[in-house]
């Protein structure tokens, strides 16, 4: 799945509310990796202690893990269990993401588009991962406006995810800390 941005936003499904428990006894941790299977980015992160369950964005913030154009990276996220004898291992989901370049008049035109014009201006060109996250900045600001519940319901089904999750609300978007 394409991207275009540099630093672009990923976006995971947490099935369960975190609690204040839930912060010494659960890791994240986000991984993405080049094209020769090298790790680019390793960062294990914090969520907030009191969280619905519901589809969270992580966009990457660090010169680290610039995507560059052309390239094809794998990411994974991970949740680990704070288990001190190593009986568990840790639940993630993957996927693959390619940045290509922009032309410039699409860039022109993108840069005056709304939010919800920029989704569609994504969609258009492929850029599943822009498109996403330019419909979930329009989503969270109207959850029920159901122009945008079915457009995102849309683009959820067009990559055969679970209708349960399709429906979860839009409950945060955070930058994933420098690499550590």
């Amino acid at each position: 799945m394409l991207t275009s941005a540099e630093y672009p936003t990923f976006w995971f499904y947490i099935p369960y509310a975190l609690t204040t428990e839930d912060a010494t006894q659960v890791s994240w941790q986000l991984v993405l990796r080049d094209d020769q299977d090298n790790d680019l980015y390793q960062t294990t992160f914090a969520l907030p202690e009191a969280m619905p369950p519901g589809i969270v964005g992580l966009q990457l913030s660090t010169k680290v893990a610039a995507l560059a154009p052309g390239r094809n990276y794998r990411w994974y996220f991970l949740a680990r269990c704070n288990d001190p004898w190593g009986d568990y291992e840790p639940t993630f989901v993957e996927g693959l993401i390619r940045r290509d370049a922009l032309s410039s008049t699409l860039t022109t035109q993108l840069k005056r588009s709304t939010p919800w014009n920029r989704f569609l201006i994504y969609l258009d060109q492929r850029f599943w991962y822009d498109a996403l996250t330019s419909l979930a900045e329009v989503r969270r600001l109207y959850p029920e406006d159901p122009v945008l519940v079915a457009a995102w319901t849309s683009v959820l089904r067009g990559i055969d995810l679970n209708e349960r999750i399709i429906g979860q609300p839009i409950v945060g978007r955070y930058y994933a800390p420098s690499e550590n």
